[in-house]
């Protein structure tokens, strides 16, 4: 069940996919958890990415003044 979109509910997910990962009882059980963690680490890692891109896309934004549109901002001088 998705919780929502935050990077903390993600944060969230995956401990709990880490304890299902250590309370598996069976051979099957587990290796059912551990391809679910692969997925969901996959997962993760492509949110992490996107979120890291937006931040470095902001910050270059920033850095040429440019607003949220791709336009210039204009300095007085």
């Amino acid at each position: 069940m998705v919780k929502g979109t935050a990077l903390m509910d993600m944060h969230d997910m995956l401990m709990e996919q880490m304890t299902r990962l250590a309370d598996a009882e069976t051979d099957e059980e587990l290796k059912k958890e551990q391809e679910r963690g692969k997925a969901m680490a996959n997962i993760a890692r492509t949110v992490i990415d996107n979120a890291k891109l937006l931040l470095d896309a902001q910050r270059v934004a920033e850095e040429n003044c440019l607003d949220n549109k791709g336009t210039i901002y204009q300095l007085e001088g």
